[in-house]
């Protein structure tokens, strides 16, 4: 090295020169010795297959007019999907299906490893260990050979093997299986979705009808109390009222003069009953549903029309036929004078209840009026709060209906554009020549390894060389100039001269 740290490249040279010997011979060895190392290696094998992923979504998203929700969303980038890809190609449940469709042999180390654990645990299966053991050795020869691009939808897997007919066998078994795995979790997920959405279809489209069916009925009883016309309406109400005072006077009436035969009856009012004489009964069942009728036929002619006047001729006839009755059952124990009075007191009590019967029924009439009046809000309302049910359930159940007619048509789409969307654009080849990388690669630090070996040799013998090797050292050294110097001669002998 010249002065002031400068690299002197004539030095350099002068000590390569010198040195040539370290910088030839361990550089030669260390080639030699790479290539005896590759000449007794065993071929390794390499077989490739590129799979081309999700390149079908663009028909989906043109169909989105008549598929709900057919693109799913934004299409997932190919960069989002690397980890899940990888997962899925050295998961577990694929490299298994590679294993038993290649017929892997487990190799002896294997067999070995396995015969050390089931002496550990006699309860293992021999097949399942043998089976774990030739996944990992995929997933540890794998997990480097899956490369994915950094643009495009694709994804390239490669296998090395010393068999080249095993590495190309795992390779395609490896595109095979993740293909068809794929395609059938798609399939499945599918047929889950469809499943959920036929199944709450059937669900709601059954409270669907349970639903519409309550409104059609609650319309139908609308329509009918609607159509059955009232006794007493807006236009006879008046007279309804007029009549109801009337009856309320001609009771009270009747009350006062069936206490005053009582009174005269004494005790023996008390035992006699309609139900004891004659044709009593019938006669005072018959006159109470006259009474009833009556009502009706009264509101809604007139008291003067033919038919009221026919039913009150009735009701006096009946009646007289129950007071002859009354009279000889009551002739039949007593003397005359009792006898009469209490047919007389029978006859009154048929007429205080034939009033009470007359009053009830247009009394009842009078309500229907007064609550349909009343019920006339609350029965909207009801009929508002059902129709809001309906049209509910109505949209829930279309939201269903799309969503099942959507999955259907996905899943014949997905069908349908499969071999689009994972296709094998390269097949795994059979390789027919070995790889030469680990070659290439033996031989580079085979080289490298020699110089530096060599170099390293002549740094430590010019470290501890301490002679002098040009004049310029010497005169560095003395401070002096050299006046000349003496070169190595050869002498007859064949020994070198001593240098001066």
């Amino acid at each position: 090295m010249a002065q002031g740290g400068k690299i002197d490249l004539r030095s350099i040279l002068q000590l390569a020169r010198r040195r040539k010997l370290f910088l030839i011979i361990p550089p030669l060895v260390a080639v030699l010795g790479a290539m005896y190392r590759i000449s007794t290696m065993e071929p390794t094998y390499r077989s490739r297959t590129t799979i081309l992923i999700d390149q079908g979504r663009d028909m989906l998203k043109e169909m989105s007019n008549v598929l709900p929700n057919a693109d799913g969303g934004k299409t997932a980038r190919m960069r989002d999907m690397v980890e899940d890809i990888q997962k899925q190609l050295l998961s577990v449940e694929i490299l298994g299906k590679v294993v038993d469709r290649v017929q892997l042999k487990a190799s002896a180390a294997m067999r070995e490893q396995v015969a050390s654990t089931l002496k550990e645990h006699p309860g293992a299966e021999e097949a399942e260990l043998i089976r774990h053991l030739q996944v990992d050795w995929l997933i540890s020869r794998l997990t480097e050979k899956i490369i994915f691009p950094k643009r495009g939808n694709f994804v390239e897997i490669s296998f090395e093997h010393k068999d080249p007919e095993l590495a190309h066998n795992i390779v395609k078994s490896i595109a095979d299986v993740f293909i068809e795995n794929a395609l059938k979790t798609e399939s499945l997920e599918m047929q889950g979705t469809r499943k959920f959405s036929e199944g709450k279809e059937r669900e709601f489209r059954e409270q669907y009808e349970e639903a519409r069916a309550r409104l059609e009925n609650y319309k139908t009883q609308l329509a009918r109390e609607e159509g059955r016309s009232l006794i007493v309406n807006a236009s006879n109400l008046p007279a309804a009222d007029a009549r109801l005072q009337s009856l309320e006077v001609d009771i009270t009436r009747q009350q006062q003069r069936l206490q005053e035969l009582a009174g005269k009856l004494g005790g023996t009012a008390s035992t006699s009953s309609t139900m004891e004489f004659g044709r009593g009964a019938s006669l005072y069942s018959q006159m109470l549903e006259k009474a009833g009728r009556l009502s009706s036929v009264a509101m809604q002619q007139d008291w003067k029309s033919p038919d009221v006047i026919r039913i009150k001729q009735d009701i006096a006839e009946m009646r007289e036929q129950y007071r002859s009755e009354a009279f000889k059952a009551a002739a039949a124990g007593s003397n005359a004078q009792p006898a009469a009075t209490a047919a007389q007191y029978q006859v009154a009590k048929l007429d205080l209840d034939l009033l009470n019967r007359e009053r009830n029924t247009l009394k009842g009439y009078r309500t229907d009026y007064e609550r349909r009046g009343t019920a006339k809000p609350a029965q909207e309302a009801q009929e508002q709060k059902l129709q809001e049910k309906v049209n509910e359930l109505a949209a829930i159940l279309g939201t269903f209906e799309d969503q099942t007619r959507g999955t259907i048509l996905k899943e014949e789409f997905r069908r349908a554009d499969a071999g689009v969307r994972f296709r094998v654009i390269d097949p795994a080849n059979r390789p027919v020549t070995p790889i030469t990388d680990d070659q290439n690669k033996i031989l580079l630090i085979a080289v490298f390894g020699g110089l530096g070996c060599g170099i390293g040799a002549v740094y430590l013998l010019e470290f501890f060389d301490h002679s002098f090797k040009s004049v310029d050292e010497i005169e560095t050294f003395l401070g002096l100039n050299v006046l000349g110097t003496i070169p190595r001669i050869q002498t007859a002998e064949g020994g070198k001269a001593n240098r001066g």
